[in-house]
């Protein structure tokens, strides 16, 4: 890479990279490769995630939307929009500012418009031809992003890290997630060799350090955190206004902590009443643990099967006799989408059974006949294992032998006496690992590569960038 010929190069922008570690890195490689870009961060001062959720972020130019591109977004991805976007609501953000309340169909519609307003107002003013979003859209407002992409024929771009170690793919379409064939390749990983087992060793289910030396440490944290806030605010007392500000943000944040609180009160009390004590793991059951909401597994990656409920009722519906479906909450659940609701309508499911948090996830993948999940890892670690799943959404590995995606007429007897090909299953493993490209771009998956280091990964991702954000002639 020779980076002292001028490379004509898109306008991007970069949605998402909000941890220090890839602002630096985005930083780092587009002032390298002289990118001109435009990236939507929490650092960031014009385009900064929390004013945009408050809507309190003004384009530098405004332009005229299209005619047709609001009522085109509403049929289309209305749904999706509000699903994702409820992310931001103040019954999951408990410390959000700028969280939002419980809104009415209105205020959606006014909160699109801002969006679409906004960021087809920055497309044109920066000239703006490639997105590059670091995984794929489940906040909202990047499924805007990636609508008005499409309706102006941008370059998209859609990054996702893999829980194979420092890999990470590239594609174009949503659709395409998981399709290896379609990948965008610079950086070939090479070959990857899974461990013929069902236990893997997952980071984000691993439990926080509640040591009390951790518990001290943080404390301090937030003391020199609010001492350094309280400070600034003084700083920004000029007139009666300001002060008058103050006040209703702090109210705001307030409103926002009771609603937290009080939705997280009821969950932790009926989740565990719901739960049924009445296990046998020695009878026919078909194995369904629920994913952690809000999150892309089910959000980006589910469709309409966000609503998990309603993957486990048309399971119900295709069940051979005698078998049961075993549903267990995730470890790390929270509240949002935990409503009373829930548990009624999971209740009237009477071959499903909420077992307990306490049983191991293992030994229920052991004894049951088949696992479903939407777009699990669960997945993977029932492949790896040797037992087939069944997807209801569009997971990595949709493309492997033994992965089965759901049907109304799927045959769920005929799919548990099947057994998963090792040889033809690595093989698989192995083209998927080719498609991938080297290196980390999600701070967090660090923790899976021992040999990690910030130089090394820059170049990896240096190289990868100098291809993807040439205009091609």
């Amino acid at each position: 890479m020779d980076l002292n010929i001028r490379t004509l190069r898109h306008n991007t922008m970069f949605w998402g990279f909000f941890q220090n570690m890839e602002v630096k890195y985005i930083n780092y490689i587009s002032k390298t490769l002289r990118i001109k870009k435009v990236h939507v961060s929490k650092s960031s001062v014009n385009y900064n995630i929390f004013r945009l959720v408050s809507r309190s972020a003004t384009p530098e130019k405004n332009y005229i939307l299209p005619l047709g591109w609001m009522e085109k977004f509403i049929s289309n991805h209305f749904y999706e929009f509000i699903f994702n976007y409820d992310r931001y609501s103040s019954k999951f953000e408990k410390n959000a500012i700028t969280a939002h309340e419980d809104k009415t169909h209105s205020d959606y519609l006014c909160a699109i418009r801002y969006y679409l307003n906004f960021f087809y107002s920055t497309f044109k003013h920066h000239d703006i031809s490639q997105v590059i979003f670091n995984n794929p859209p489940h906040q909202g407002m990047d499924h805007v992003i990636y609508f008005l992409a499409e309706e102006m024929g941008l370059d998209i771009n859609i990054l996702y890290q893999t829980i194979i170690p420092n890999r990470f793919f590239c594609y174009k379409k949503k659709s395409d997630f998981g399709y290896y064939e379609k990948f965008i390749t610079y950086t070939n990983a090479g070959d990857y060799s899974f461990e013929r087992k069902f236990e893997k060793k997952l980071f984000y289910m691993e439990k926080g350090d509640t040591s009390s030396l951790f518990v001290v440490k943080g404390i301090v944290r937030k003391i020199g955190l609010y001492s350094r806030k309280i400070r600034k605010l003084i700083k920004k007392f000029k007139n009666k206004n300001d002060f008058e500000k103050l006040i209703d943000h702090r109210k705001k944040k307030l409103r926002s902590k009771i609603v937290y609180n009080s939705h997280s009160r009821f969950y932790l009390k009926h989740s565990k009443v719901a739960e049924s004590i009445d296990i046998n793991l020695d009878e026919k059951f078909v194995y369904f643990p629920l994913h952690y909401q809000p999150e892309l597994t089910t959000s980006a990656l589910g469709g309409l099967y966000n609503d998990q409920l309603l993957a486990i009722e048309n399971l119900s519906q295709v069940l051979p006799d005698n078998w049961m479906i075993y549903v267990k909450e995730n470890p790390k659940q929270g509240h949002y989408m935990r409503e009373k609701s829930f548990y009624e309508r999971l209740s009237k499911v009477k071959s499903a059974k909420l077992v307990s948090k306490n049983i191991s996830t293992y030994d229920l993948l052991k004894s049951c006949k088949i696992v479903a999940t939407i777009s699990g890892t669960v997945g993977w670690e029932s492949l790896s294992g040797g037992k087939p799943v069944v997807i209801f959404g569009m997971a990595w590995y949709r493309n492997f032998t033994g992965c089965f995606k759901y049907t109304h007429d799927i045959d769920l007897a005929s799919i548990s006496e099947q057994q998963v090909n090792y040889d033809v299953l690595q093989n698989e493993v192995n083209e998927f690992s080719n498609s991938c490209n080297k290196g980390i771009i999600s701070t967090a998956y660090t923790k899976l590569f021992n040999d990690y280091n910030v130089n090394m990964n820059n170049t990896y991702l240096l190289n990868f960038f100098d291809k993807l954000t040439r205009v091609e002639m």
